[in-house]
This record gives structure tokens, C-alpha cells and sequence, in this order.
């Protein structure tokens, strides 16, 4: 993992399958959690997917996601279902026919970096698409202010990201931001200043 390498497109659909495998989602997984624990691989655990991430309406995004998913689609190694419910529709992905087969052939190509999946997976399986929007715009914020060499306390962070997704609670917000705190994920709130 030492070198400076991007995955290729056949190494990424072997992480997004193993990631499933890890989360043990027979239900399978909304798009918007999938995309957001692929930013969390790649941004808080240094997996190197070579996605440009950008945020968008519902937090860090890349189209490259979609493509990749549209590839395993073809390839049957995912399905991705359109779900319609009465104030909006999602696309919820689950592991195809010939998904174990392919992890199976390319398994070996991910072995680095199975550490980072399952430690994703035990970390963020519980947390709703909308949380997920949010735990990842969160780690988008302090990486941002990080880059800049800005400095936050919780309560700027959590005025930044309220800024930003003003759908959730200043609370819920909050209490997302402790979680990562307490996973040690923000870097650039000063833990002298995160209060009460």
C-alpha cells in the first residue's frame, strides 16, 4: 500500500463487492450509503479508489461510482433495483449471481486493504442513507477546514455542516460528529474545545 497506485476498475468492483459481503446486507444497500462509505474508504482510510469526490446536494458525490456500478450491473456482480415510495424514489444494490465468483478470481487483488473494508462495515452497517449523507459530509467539512489549516471546535463544525444540510437537526448533527470524534476521524476539531 506504500506506492502512489490508483485501483482499477476491476479492483473497485472487488472493494463495493466485498464491502456488501462485509456489511451483510441480504436487503441489500441504498447507492447513497455505498457511495458514502466509499468516500469514508478512500478519504479516512487512504484506500486508494482514485474517485474525484465533490459535494453535492447529498454530500460527497462522484458520478464514477454510478459508472462502476453499472459495470458490475452488466457483469452480474451486482443488481441495482429503482425503489419508488411516496415522497421520492432510491436505487438499492445487493450482490448479483456471479458475485462470488468474481471475488473469488479477484479477492487477491484487495487483500491490503481488507483491514479498511471490515472496519468500515462494523463501523457504519447501522446508520441510515441520511446519516450516512451526513457522517460524510461531516468528514468533508473538517477535511476541508484541515487542508486549509483551520482550526474547529464541535460547535463550528456542526454550524458548517447545518449550513450546508439544514434538513438536520443542529442535534443530530452533533451526535454524529461525537461518534466520529470518539472514532478519532475528525481532524481538524480541537478536542480541547469540543465541550459538552
Amino acid at each position: 500500500m506504500g506506492d502512489n497506485r490508483t485501483l482499477d476498475y476491476v479492483e473497485r468492483l472487488a472493494v463495493i463487492t466485498s464491502l456488501l459481503n462485509a456489511l451483510g446486507t441480504n436487503g441489500g444497500l441504498r447507492r447513497t450509503s455505498l457511495m458514502k462509505m466509499l468516500y469514508l474508504l478512500q478519504t479516512v482510510k487512504r484506500v486508494p479508489l482514485g474517485y474525484r469526490f465533490k459535494l453535492y446536494l447529498y454530500g460527497p458525490y462522484t458520478g464514477q461510482v454510478e459508472n462502476d456500478v453499472g459495470i458490475a450491473e452488466a457483469w452480474q456482480i451486482l443488481t441495482q433495483e429503482y425503489v419508488e415510495y411516496p415522497s421520492g424514489y432510491y436505487y438499492n444494490i445487493r450482490k448479483g449471481a456471479k458475485a462470488d465468483e468474481f471475488l473469488s478470481e479477484y479477492q487477491h487483488l484487495i487483500e491490503p486493504y481488507y483491514e479498511a473494508i471490515d472496519w468500515v462495515a462494523t463501523h457504519f452497517k447501522n446508520y441510515t442513507a441520511a446519516q450516512m449523507e451526513l457522517i460524510a459530509t461531516l468528514v468533508w467539512v473538517d477535511r476541508s477546514a484541515q487542508a486549509h489549516e483551520v482550526c474547529l471546535t464541535l460547535d463550528d463544525l456542526v454550524h458548517r455542516v447545518h449550513a450546508l444540510k439544514s434538513r438536520a437537526s443542529e442535534h443530530e448533527i452533533r451526535e454524529l460528529a461525537r461518534k466520529l470524534l470518539d472514532l478519532q476521524l475528525l481532524s481538524a476539531v480541537q478536542q480541547d474545545l469540543v465541550g459538552t
